[in-house]
């Protein structure tokens, strides 16, 4: 049997996941420090793998939407448009695409993070992908975004299932 992969949005949450879960090779489920160290064997690799799991994490919004004016520059705003069907831009619809949002200094831990990803995506011990980022319109279009780019075609097949309410996830909340 191949590995879960848990993909969320920052490592902060998967160091939770992973704790809840209580991979044995990653943390010991009842150490106050777990979260510690889940940081200090993650820190620098951009993921973490243990007996049965392995988990991911974007590094924010990795991919952007193309400015219409990349992708058209009379589409720009910079342009005076004449009368209302003007704004319409049909033409944009089919047009639009995603890219990596890797421009610029700031921007290098994304580029890695977009080369983990990738690597950890192409694996062939992958069966299941758990979508575990935060129950929101924003959370699913991160992961949504990095499995439409990088989950490559001979694993499209791998069911992608989101963490809240899955049959083999049950997490209890208790009061102290």
């Amino acid at each position: 049997m191949g590995k879960i992969l848990f993909i969320g949005e920052k490592r902060e949450a998967m160091a939770d996941v992973a704790m809840a879960i209580g991979d044995p090779a990653i943390v010991a489920p009842t150490s106050k420090t777990g979260r510690e160290a889940f940081h200090k064997k993650a820190s620098g690799q951009g993921y973490i793998e243990g007996e049965k799991y392995l988990f991911c994490w974007a590094a924010g919004h990795l991919f952007r939407d193309l400015l219409p004016a990349e992708i058209n520059e009379s589409w720009g705003l910079k342009k005076l448009l004449k009368s209302p069907k003007d704004y319409c831009m049909s033409q944009l619809y089919g047009a639009m695409k995603k890219i990596p949002q890797v421009e610029g200094k700031s921007n290098n831990t994304k580029k890695k993070q977009i080369g983990i990803l990738k690597k950890i995506l192409s694996r062939d011990d992958i069966d299941l992908i758990i979508n575990a980022a935060d129950p929101d319109a924003e959370g699913e279009a991160i992961v949504r975004d990095i499995l439409e780019f990088l989950l490559p075609k001979k694993n499209q097949n791998i069911p992608p299932e989101f963490l809240i309410g899955h049959p083999d996830f049950h997490f209890e909340c208790t009061a102290s």
